[in-house]
């Protein structure tokens, strides 16, 4: 009897887990199912890069004609969609000030417009590898011999021109706290920087030698880099991706290292560099054997 009891309750034991085991199995089906597909998951399936994107040039210029892209960061990531073997789809137009809310909304992948690497956004993204730095220069009016450093800049008679939230305004509120700011709406032109500039709104601004030299060229005789004060600020450029999507970021910056290795990141540079050597190139991780 005992050796039977012990049998039973084997077999209920067996039955108790087997129940639990189906009664868990569509729960866990189901847990599964609601589970949100990450961005690397989408892409792969797909193989398709979907790209949320600012117009702004050299980075990226629209044919108004055709409505065809072109420049220096389109021509970037369609290396990278040729390396990865990945079709590139450019979704959606944003502005700076939206393009990370269009990530975080899952409209887009990845932002394929040129991003300054800034430590004020790391806490909604990830950055991809850098192609390269950009410096940020006093800007002024042709002629101009006010300032000679930075000092001679904050100073409570001095205006700084700005686009709210982007690099002149954050960079005035965090060393020109004396100077006062000639403030632009966040949906603003960036050339309006310099505009104003021109227009006497603001004494200064601080821009990059894309915009600057932009400006200049339809512009000539009208501004200038300041001479005496070297730049406020180095940025690395780089795409960035939704914090979180670390299989999407590695594999997207494995490309761009790839493209930097192999020249190909030097040869589209060269092409649309405003003037030699006004961008600063990554160094490569290696060292020639002698």
């Amino acid at each position: 009897m005992r050796f039977g009891s012990i049998i039973l309750a084997s077999l209920v034991g067996g039955l108790i887990v087997l129940l639990g085991v189906y009664l868990w199995q569509p729960s866990m089906q189901g847990a599964t199912a609601g589970k949100t597909q990450s961005a690397f998951e989408r892409v792969i399936q797909s193989k398709t890069l979907r790209c949320g994107y600012v117009i702004i040039e050299p980075g990226l210029v629209k044919d108004p004609t055709t409505g065809q892209l072109s420049g220096l960061v389109y021509d970037l990531v369609m290396e990278i969609g040729k390396t990865l073997d990945l079709k590139i789809e450019w979704t959606e137009e944003t502005t700076f000030a939206t393009e990370v809310e269009g990530l975080r909304a899952r409209r887009y992948d990845m932002t394929c417009t040129t991003i300054f690497w800034r430590p004020n956004l790391m806490q909604h993204i990830e950055f991809i590898q850098p192609y390269y730095y950009i410096p940020v220069y006093v800007v002024q009016r042709k002629g101009e011999t006010r300032f000679k450093t930075v000092s001679d800049i904050n100073r409570p008679d001095i205006t700084i021109a700005g686009i709210d939230g982007t690099i002149p305004s954050l960079i005035a509120q965090q060393d020109f706290t004396k100077a006062k700011m000639y403030s632009l709406p966040n949906m603003t032109a960036y050339s309006e920087n310099v505009l104003s500039v021109v227009t006497r709104k603001a004494d200064v601004t601080f821009v990059d030698p894309f915009v600057f030299y932009g400006y200049a060229k339809n512009n000539p005789g009208q501004v200038e880099i300041n001479p005496s004060i070297p730049p406020l600020r180095l940025f690395a450029n780089t795409f960035v991706v939704l914090k979180g999507e670390h299989e999407l970021r590695t594999m997207v910056s494995a490309a761009v290292r790839f493209l930097l290795d192999n020249g190909k990141v030097e040869e589209i540079i060269r092409k649309y560099e405003p003037t030699p050597g006004s961008l600063m190139r990554i160094s490569q991780p290696y060292v020639s054997a002698k």
